[in-house]
């Protein structure tokens, strides 16, 4: 059960400016956050053309979970940034936990990150090591998936493009532009603010949440309660 951030739901903070908007609005206002705050000029694209991979473009990129509207990111990512990089960044921030595989599928096209680093004409997945500008249409939605077996999977769209001036050469190759506000669970125990969830064990479809005064003695199946889509996964800890 959600508690006290009811009215949070589906709002988020931007990391340019600070300020809160629902997930809606998002987008429109990192579209003019970035001019203003980065000092990136937009650039037009049609929908469903590659933006290639030269460092002087910079694509906002929005990320969120599938079946769940509590979790999403908002990328700024260098054009020439690779899907490893992103691979990558997204199991730092939000899914890392055991080493698992992953993969993104892309038009029809899977690139994994079993591949090795080169591509296998013979099989049905590519390299990751591939730019996002090369092979990530614009306004065209993309899967990327963590763990074959309890799987984490992500929705990934590109929604503007902007040039960046020599003066702006040093940005950041993927870089979180806003994120999620964390959802808040009640102890059912207390009413408290919880800090931990734990699975049922003869129903994985149950879940309970616990305060700290009230956290359980056994650890199976206890998780803390981080800002994940991972939360309770596999071995996930935040």
């Amino acid at each position: 059960m959600y508690a006290f951030n009811d009215s949070w739901l589906d709002q988020g903070t931007c990391h340019l400016c600070g300020k809160t908007y629902k997930a809606t609005a998002f987008t429109s206002h990192l579209h003019a956050c970035i001019s203003k705050t980065l000092g990136l000029k937009p650039v037009e694209i049609d929908t469903g053309a590659t933006a290639g991979a030269r460092k002087a473009h910079y694509m906002l990129l929005n990320v969120s979970a599938y079946g769940s509207r509590d979790y999403w990111l908002h990328l700024g990512v260098q054009t020439d940034a690779t899907l490893s990089e992103l691979d990558g960044f997204l199991r730092e921030l939000w899914l890392e936990c055991c080493g698992h595989m992953s993969a993104f599928s892309i038009q029809e096209t899977s690139y994994e990150s079993s591949s090795w680093g080169f591509d296998d004409p013979w099989a049905d997945s590519r390299s990751m090591d591939v730019a996002i500008g090369k092979v990530l249409p614009h306004k065209t939605g993309g899967k990327y998936t963590y763990d074959f077996g309890s799987s984490t999977e992500l929705y990934i769209e590109s929604k503007k493009l902007y040039s960046v001036p020599d003066s702006q050469r040093d940005l950041d190759r993927i870089r979180v532009l806003a994120r999620n506000i964390a959802p808040e669970f009640v102890c059912d125990i207390c009413g408290k603010p919880a800090s931990f969830l734990q699975w049922d064990e003869d129903d994985m479809w149950e879940q309970r949440h616990y305060c700290h005064s009230h956290q359980p003695d056994e650890e199976d199946f206890v998780y803390p309660l981080v800002n994940s889509p991972r939360c309770g996964v596999c071995d996930y800890r935040g």
